[in-house]
């Protein structure tokens, strides 16, 4: 769970700028579109898609993988 350093440091070092400079690099990351909470469910909703494309890729990479050793 080491990868998940960066991008939550990322995350709170942006929001803290965002809150000094009044600017966000994006939409959805500006709490005047919705508030805190509609910036933490997109958050989470970013890490669960990508843990669900993630595991995707390393199902089909596994399932052709596996395919080509039983072809061998």
């Amino acid at each position: 769970m080491w990868w998940l350093a960066y991008p939550l440091a990322w995350l709170a070092y942006t929001m803290v700028r965002g809150a000094v400079t009044d600017r966000y690099p994006y939409p959805f990351l500006d709490p005047a579109n919705g508030g805190y909470g509609t910036v933490g469910t997109y958050c989470v909703a970013i890490f669960v898609g990508s843990l669900l494309a993630i595991g995707a890729i390393m199902w089909a990479g596994n399932a052709i993988g596996s395919r080509s050793r039983e072809e061998a």
